[in-house]
């Protein structure tokens, strides 16, 4: 390849050897040079394409021994030529040759010459032919052919049989007709096996090219974005601050919820809607679920007890998840949790101490076990301190002085130094990490020494076997301490004393040292608790993935020592919100010590050192926002996550959360469910049904996909039957014309005659007239350009239900119209025009005939002014139907085109005229049908598979991979955008488009939570790819890559029709992304569209006349309602409504453009209604003719019907629904918008439809009649009396003085207080206290009342941090005999109760 692009006459001199050899050699060197410049490989197939050197080449070329004769020595002194030489001599020659005939080198400039080189003759001589080819393929065998073609030499006259005879040439003669015959048979064959291999290879090459031009589109959008700039020379007009996904959308926020917080509310819906079965319970509209997270009971309505309680549905989803959560086993990961601590994690359990034997292999202490065995002791000193040690084994783990005195008497008697060391630094272990690390260090040490001394327990043990016993042992542990971590306590040669004054004040500091650790250990918990992060000396010490320890709230101090899993009574509707608080908060705590072993695998891996607990502490101070996204993060300078939890777990009411607060809660539920076995099996098992599922709808595609192509061969079999049936016609036709002109000359036949002509007829004429009727071409041989158009043609001319469409533009439109004028100006003119009417003697059909005229021409006059109006904007809502494409809009926009005049019957081909946009809609609308005909033939499957779900996936994307959602459970037709912000950091080309979202911003603004902290992810010393890998990583958050941390997004939902039509319109079909999001888009504008309307209204719908339409166009006026508007208000003076304050209606003077509270009642039932409520605006108002009933007259006693006429405002909600309301529902609408939105205390909606859920799968909160009191104090002290009842019966007998169910009646009257007057929480407060009293009595008591003076009162108890964790430890004993293990125990229970006004069971 490169050889060949070298110069020729540089080969030449190099294969030559001449004097020019080195020069040519350097020349090549530049050569090869320049072509580095644009490839190296390029310069490196050069480099190795040098030619041989001559000596091989003359080598090569030189003939062989036996054929050395004098023309074979001649050829040695001639230089042999090359092919290429011989071709640029013969184009020299040529040229030549031609100018010698007069012509020029011009006219062979595009000419080449191609030399080839025949077989060698037996002489040995090589012959070569050359054949010239000018610019089109044509070849020409000589030079004089050459010349011949260019006109500068006369051509070759034609010889005749006679002179071929004079010249010695016979012509052949055939000696039968039979030779003939086979003659032309072998023709004919090879001439129709010629045209299949013809037809063959024009069809594949019209395939291809044909293929290849409709693959082109949809591209990558990236490609797309960059061939739109390369073809206008500028930056493209569409960027991620004006694309569709940046309009402006309908609902851009939760009312009552932070902006931000927007995908975390659709993430809790949306579970709490996928997974309706495994929490058992029914799903809400998201509107619902806002309008209960953001419930606030009426202050105006307080002694009603129903709406003084959260929502049912919020207890439904809270009792359903905590009970999915419970019954799982892997809450009990996280539920005991907060009871851990560095010394529980690794003592694990006191029974567990015996089963696992393996435990104390592991050593915690870093030690030379080789010098410690080898070290010289007496026999009898290391039995001593063995014995010494013998019981800590047995010792429980918390009773820490009991090993810690065990430990010195070993020192005590102890000679060998590394011993005494290694019990001290045990000790230290003890101080620092806890006395469970202490005994398993001494155990571990025991075990090693029985294991290395067999000689100390069997005397006969010889010392050759206990010197491989050591050695074994030192192997064994040598092995161990290489596992250990950098930050596990040694023992080094400074450790080691002599004396054992040493080792007193060791034990002396050690005992100082746990003071010291201990008041440290409190104030750093103090500092904890306090969230304070000054210290006054920092912490250096390795610290535990362990987080702190939560300091026990109210709610710990109530529950019971087990884990209440279903069926458990604390599962209950008046305690859900305070278990609901203290799952969360264990939840938050197991996954922060999650998050610190993440850390600490990170940094293991990395070889980076353990974190301090000065470190760790400040990590474990920011986990919310390294846990959790935006609902953890703070909000108007408060902490929502740790302030719901607190608040809960210290007996607050649920209802004094804030909306975000609320949401808090249910987030951490949520994430916690999502790692339950039953929701893994639930995905597991509708992973395998959507398998299943998409196979069939697979199959079911696969089907239509086959009946559309084979439609689509029909279609094209039909369409080449077609072609071949004109092109015969058109052969047929052109030769009776031809038969015609012929017969002018003689008139053998008559016009009439030629007309009559057969087929067959005109056939037989001539035997050449019938080879090329034959040789027509075959329908397959038709080139598929063509048969495509006429395909194009029969199904455009089906969707017009004709078999003739004749396609116009505007200008022959208009051409028509002006003829078809014209003629009925002729026809009137002819009749005697608008004169003949006076004339008396024209007759009756005349006088109709000029009158239909004269109307039609009247008609037509008055409609040429408002025509090209109309045109124009149906001409543009058929183009914005075609880019929506659903069957909705392009039926209206068809519609319109036909009252614009914009196609018709044709009369001249008794078929249809239509404009060419016309027809592209009609198209559109066939396509449009026949993908909605698939959709409801699929429609049984896709809904199978949509209750297969595993996760909820989005539209689609855009070119700038802003992602498009659509919920399942969502109302049709609702499209939620997620779109990125564009950070300043990265270009400051980029501004905020005016009517698009503010999409420019900086990290700050964006930025969520805490950034990553880096230094984990990759070691400090390795800094070449730093840059790389960090921008790799950020680019998890934005794809910009500036960000280390979570960066929000702006979420928006488009919710009516016209704005997801817009979203459509902006979206371009050619990218990949946006095609397929398109699509998608359109599918769910066409579900909405068919959802509320069948077949039947379908059909009606587009066979809605013109004038209907037009009708329903100008059905109501856009201003001019003054007057009724203020007879409106003069009628709301009358009625004295309720809803409406006329102060807020008498400054207005006209309904339309107000804002409106739209109330739409969605069911009824005997004693009340449920209704939903839409925020719209009134657009427009009209008159509306009602049949209402009147008194009857006289003796009548039938109601009579009169007409009236009322006026009705048109409303539009923003979520695309049209409204008609009558004056008074007007300004109740009016009226109500004006209170909602001040947010008024006496304003309040208590038929809302949320407030009436209930609950039919699970019934958490009770039954449908119950549910709505379920979380009320009535119905608590109704349970509280339930429960009375079955213990009362218990032990009434066993009572030595019952005063309880005694005769004085105390029993009965209470619980006829707890039944019947129980309204509120401090009613039931008083209950339980009595209720508690009652069963103490007839329990005993305390059996002794001589402590009941030293006793410490409930509130000095929960102040004290360890008194108030003792006491909680004590709720986890089980050996309790009496109703209180202690009097500290009750004292904390009646502080409780009393201090708040929330009980909990």
């Amino acid at each position: 390849m490169c050889r060949s692009k070298i110069p020729f006459f540089f080969l030449t001199l190099i294969d030559s050897k001449t004097k020019h050899a080195k020069l040519a050699k350097e020349h090549l060197v530049q050569v090869c040079d320049m072509l580095a410049e644009k490839d190296q490989s390029l310069a490196k197939v050069a480099k190795v394409a040098v030619p041989l050197e001559p000596s091989k080449k003359r080598k090569a070329d030189a003939p062989s021994a036996s054929g050395g004769d004098a023309t074979t020595a001649a050829a040695k002194k001639r230089k042999v030529l090359t092919i290429s030489e011989r071709e640029d001599q013969a184009m020299e020659s040529l040229a030549t040759f031609l100018e010698d005939k007069g012509g020029s080198k011009q006219s062979i400039q595009n000419f080449r010459c191609r030399v080839q080189k025949q077989n060698q003759h037996a002489g040995g001589s090589k012959r070569y032919d050359t054949n010239y080819y000018n610019e089109h393929g044509r070849r020409f065998r000589s030079m004089m052919e050459v010349a011949r073609h260019l006109g500068l030499v006369a051509p070759q006259a034609k010889r005749s049989a006679a002179g071929m005879k004079q010249v010695g040439l016979k012509k052949r003669n055939k000696n039968t007709s039979r030779e003939t015959e086979a003659e032309k048979k072998r023709l004919r064959k090879e001439l129709e096996k010629l045209r299949k291999q013809h037809t063959k290879a024009t069809k594949a090459l019209d395939d291809f090219l044909t293929d290849d031009k409709e693959a082109r589109y949809p591209i990558e959008d990236t490609i797309l974005q960059e061939e739109e700039e390369a073809t206008t020379g500028r930056p493209s007009k569409i960027l991620p601050t004006n694309c569709a996904a940046a309009r402006v959308p309908d609902v851009d926020r939760f009312e009552g919820l932070p902006q931000h917080c927007i995908p975390d509310v659709l993430v809790a819906w949306d579970f709490l809607c996928t997974f309706t079965r495994a929490i058992s319970v029914n799903p809400v509209s998201l509107e619902d679920f806002v309008s209960c997270l953001t419930y606030k009971p009426p202050k105006n309505l307080s002694d009603s007890d129903f709406l003084n309680s959260p929502p049912v549905y919020l207890g439904e989803a809270h009792l359903g998840l905590l009970k999915l959560l419970l019954a799982d086993k892997t809450s009990d990961d996280w539920w005991w949790s907060i009871l851990e601590t560095p010394i529980s994690e690794n003592a694990v359990a006191e029974n567990a101490d015996t089963a696992d034997q393996g435990e104390s292999d592991l050593p915690l202490i870093k030690v030379d076990i080789a010098a410690l065995l080898g070290a010289v002791e007496d026999p009898l000193i290391t039995t001593s301190w063995l014995t010494a040690l013998q019981g800590v084994p047995n010792q429980k783990a918390s009773n820490a002085d009991a090993i810690r005195s065990s430990i010195k008497t070993a020192m005590g008697v102890v000679a060998n130094k590394w011993v005494l060391a290694y019990l001290r630094k045990a000790l230290k272990l003890g101080n620092t990490s806890g006395p469970a690390f202490m005994k398993r260090a001494v155990v571990w040490l025991l075990d090693r020494m029985r294991d290395a001394r067999p000689d100390l327990v069997n005397a006969s043990v010889t010392k050759d076997a206990v010197f491989k016993q050591r050695a074994k042992v030192v192997e064994e542990v040598s092995q161990q301490m290489d596992q250990l971590s950098s930050a596990a306590l040694a023992v080094n040669d400074d450790d080691l004393l002599s004396d054992a004054e040493d080792s007193d004040d060791d034990e002396s500091d050690d005992e100082s040292d746990v003071e010291e650790d201990d008041k440290e250990e409190a104030e750093e918990e103090k500092v904890e608790k306090d969230s304070s992060a000054t210290t006054t000396e920092p912490d250096d010490r390795p610290s535990s993935y362990i987080p702190l320890k939560p300091p026990p709230t109210l709610v710990d101090l109530l529950l019971p020592p087990n884990k209440p899993a279903p069926p458990s009574e604390l599962l209950h509707p008046a305690s859900w919100p305070h278990l609901a608080g203290a799952a969360a908060c264990r939840i938050f705590h197991r996954y922060t010590r999650l998050r610190n072993e993440v850390d600490d695998s990170l940094r293991e891996s990395r070889e980076l050192s353990q974190l301090a607990v000065k470190e760790r502490r400040a990590r474990e101070a920011i986990a919310k926002n390294r846990l959790f996204t935006e609902f953890a993060v703070d909000y108007e300078g408060k902490e929502p996550l740790q302030s719901a939890i607190s608040h809960l777990c210290s007996g607050g009411s649920y209802l004094d959360l804030t909306p975000l607060e609320r949401l808090c809660i249910l987030r951490i539920l949520i994430d916690a469910s999502y790692d339950t076995l039953r929701v893994h099996e639930v995905v597991a098992t509708n992973h395998k049904q959507r398998t299943s599922a998409v196979k069939a709808l697979e199959t079911e595609q696969r089907k239509f996909k086959r009946e559309a192509k084979e439609k689509n061969a029909a279609n094209e079999a039909t369409a080449r039957q077609d072609l071949a049936l004109e092109a015969k016609r058109n052969f047929i036709e052109g030769k009776r014309e031809e038969i015609r002109k012929a017969n002018e000359a003689n008139n053998e036949l008559t016009n009439d005659e030629i007309d009559e002509l057969t087929e067959e007829d005109i056939l037989d004429f001539d035997d050449d007239i019938k080879a090329d009727f034959e040789a027509l071409p075959a329908p397959e041989s038709f080139k598929k350009a063509e048969v495509v158009a006429r395909v194009a043609k029969i199904l455009e001319a089906a969707a017009f239900e004709t078999e003739l469409l004749t396609v116009l533009s505007m200008e022959e439109i208009l051409e028509r119209e002006k003829a078809y004028v014209t003629s009925l100006e002729e026809n009137l003119n002819a009749l005697g025009g608008e004169d003949a009417l006076l004339d008396p003697e024209t007759d009756r059909d005349t006088v109709r005939a000029i009158e239909k005229l004269r109307r039609e021409l009247a008609k037509i006059q008055a409609a040429a002014e408002t025509l090209p109006s109309q045109r124009e904007v149906a001409i543009e809502s058929l183009k914005d139907a075609i880019a929506d494409g659903t069957i909705k809009s392009l039926r209206a926009a068809i519609r319109v085109s036909k009252t614009a005049r914009l196609f018709g019957k044709d009369d001249d081909t008794n078929g249809v005229w239509a404009l060419d946009v016309v027809r592209d809609a009609h198209m559109e609308l066939e396509n449009a049908k026949q993908l909605k005909r698939v959709a409801d033939a699929q429609k049984d499957l896709v809904s199978k598979l949509n209750k297969c779900f595993i996760r909820t996936e989005p539209l689609g994307c855009d070119r700038f991979r802003n992602r498009f959602w659509r919920f399942e459970n969502s109302e049709q037709g609702h499209v939620w955008v997620e779109v990125d912000y564009v950070l300043k950091e990265t270009t400051t080309k980029l501004r905020n488009e005016p009517g698009s979202l503010q999409l420019v911003a900086s990290v700050d603004q964006v930025a969520v939570g805490s950034p990553d902290i880096e230094e984990d992810f990759f070691p400090k010393e390795t800094l070449e790819n730093l840059d790389e890998f960090r921008l790799f990583s950020r680019r998890e958050y934005h794809q910009s890559g500036v960000s280390a941390c979570f960066t929000t997004r702006a979420w928006g939902c488009q919710v009516n029709e016209a704005s997801v039509r817009a979203l459509t319109k902006g979206l371009d079909s050619r990218g990949m992304r946006e095609d397929n999001l398109k699509k998608n888009l359109k599918e769910a504008l066409e579900e909405k569209n068919t959802t509320n309307e069948n077949a039947a209204q379908a059909a009606k719908e587009a066979a809605v006349d013109t004038a209907e339409d037009a009708e329903t166009e100008s059905a109501f006026e856009l201003s001019g309602d003054e007057t009724r508007f203020a007879e409106a208000k003069r009628s709301a003076e009358g009625n004295q409504s309720d809803m409406i304050d006329l102060s807020l209606v008498n400054p207005l003077s006209s309904g339309i453009g107000q804002d409106v509270r739209v109330r739409t009642v969605v069911e009824r039932t005997k004693d009340s209604e449920v209704a939903r409520y839409e925020v719209g605006t009134s657009s427009g108002w009209k008159i509306r003719k009602d049949e209402v009933a009147v008194e009857p007259e006289g003796d009548e006693f039938e109601p009579q019907m009169q007409t009236v006429e009322t006026a009705v405002w048109r409303v539009l909600t923003k979520k695309g629904n049209e409204v008609w309301l009558t004056g008074a529902e007007l300004l109740e609408s009016i009226c109500r918008f004006q209170k909602w939105k001040r947010k008024e205390e006496s304003y309040f909606e208590p038929d809302a439809a949320f407030l009436s859920y209930r609950n039919g799968m699970g019934r958490h909160v009770g039954r449908a009649a119950e549910a709505g009191h379920a979380m009320t104090p009535i119905r608590f002290t109704q349970m509280m009396v339930k429960r009375e009842a079955e213990i009362y019966q218990k032990i009434k007998h066993h009572a030595f003085e019952n005063t309880w169910g005694g005769k004085n009646g105390s029993r009965n009257a209470w619980i006829t207080s707890m039944r019947d007057f129980a309204f509120d929480f401090e009613t039931a407060r008083e209950g339980l206290l009595t209720f508690e009293k009652a069963l103490l009595e007839l329990t005993g008591g305390f059996g002794d009342d001589s402590d009941v003076d030293n006793s410490r009162s409930g509130r000095e108890l929960l102040e004290n941090p360890t008194t108030r964790e003792d006491i909680e430890l004590e709720s986890l004993e089980k050996g309790i005999n009496g109703l209180w293990n202690s009097r500290e125990s009750r004292n904390v229970f009646l502080e409780i109760v009393k201090s708040t006004l929330l009980c909990l069971l």
